[in-house]
C-alpha cells in the first residue's frame, strides 16, 4: 500500500505539474504468497518418508508467481510445493511432462502422505501448524474488508474555477 501511494502521487504531481489530470484505476491483484514454515517442514518430511529418491528442497525463495494461495495464505497455513516431472516454463508453451510417473504418481504419494502426517493422532499435527500460524488477517472477513479498501478508481485532480486544485 505504502508503494502504491507513493506511485499514485508521483502519477498524480506529474498531472497537476503539466496542467492535466489523470484517471488512475486501483485494484488488487493475488497476494503475496507466505509459505507456513510448519508446513514446509511437513512436506520435507512427507517427501523423505514416501519418496526417499526425489532431491526434495525447502526454499522460502519468493518467485514472480501469481496464485490465489497468496491470498490463503494471509487467512491460514498453507504450502505452494512443487514436485517433478515437467520441464519448460510453468504454464508456458514449452511446459511438457517428461517423467510422469514423478509429475503425477510421486506427486499424488507425497500429497497424501501430507494428508496422513497432518490428519493422524486425531489432526493433531494440523490443529498445532493452524494454532502457531501467525496470518496477517485474523478472519477471511477482515481479510476481505482490506481487498475492498484497495479499490479505488477515478480523476485524481478537480480544478477549480478560482485557479486552484484539489489532489483527491
Amino acid at each position: 500500500m505504502k508503494a502504491n501511494k507513493k506511485v499514485n502521487r508521483a502519477l498524480t504531481g506529474a498531472a497537476y505539474s503539466i496542467g492535466t489530470n489523470i484517471e488512475i484505476v486501483d485494484a488488487p491483484g493475488y497476494g503475496p504468497l507466505r509459505n507456513a514454515p510448519d508446513m514446509m517442514k511437513l512436506a520435507a518430511e512427507a517427501a523423505k518418508e514416501i519418496i526417499p529418491e526425489y532431491p526434495m528442497s525447502v526454499s522460502d525463495h519468493i518467485g514472480s508467481g501469481s496464485t490465489d494461495m497468496g491470498d490463503l495464505s494471509a487467512i491460514m497455513p498453507v504450502i505452494h510445493p512443487y514436485c517433478g516431472g515437467g520441464r519448460g516454463k510453468s504454464h508456458g508453451n514449452d511446459y511438457e511432462i517428461v517423467d510422469p510417473v514423478a509429475a503425477c504418481v510421486d506427486c499424488a504419494k507425497w500429497q497424501l502422505a501430507m494428508l496422513v502426517l497432518l490428519l493422524k493422532d486425531g489432526g493433531k499435527r494440523a490443529c498445532d501448524i493452524k494454532a502457531n500460524y501467525k496470518a496477517p488477517f485474523a478472519s477471511k472477513e477482515e481479510y476481505l474488508t482490506f481487498i475492498d479498501s484497495l479499490n479505488c478508481a477515478g480523476d485524481r485532480i478537480e480544478y477549480r474555477e478560482d485557479g486552484t486544485a484539489v489532489v483527491k
